[in-house]
């Protein structure tokens, strides 16, 4: 089953290329996400609370480049 994904048009000026520096996710404090610029020096955390997380999936690395391909045909790179 496949959700429904649409591309997240950020208000901030933020680096175009970051990666993942920690996830963390638990039923009584929710999913936070950090992601940094490839050279540390900027940032963002997203933190979505208890109360506003239903699920969320973790998928295998087998499966992530497959998403990724389907992300970048349907809202661009």
């Amino acid at each position: 089953m496949y959700g429904k994904w649409s591309q997240w048009k950020s208000m901030m000026d933020l680096p175009q290329k970051m990666y993942m520096e920690n996830l963390t996710g638990s039923w009584d404090e929710g999913l936070e996400i950090t992601l940094k610029s490839s050279d540390n020096n900027r940032g963002i955390k997203l933190v979505f609370g208890a109360a506003s997380i239903i699920s969320y999936q973790s998928t295998a690395e087998g499966k992530r480049l497959k998403t990724i391909y389907f992300l970048e045909r349907t809202c661009g790179q």
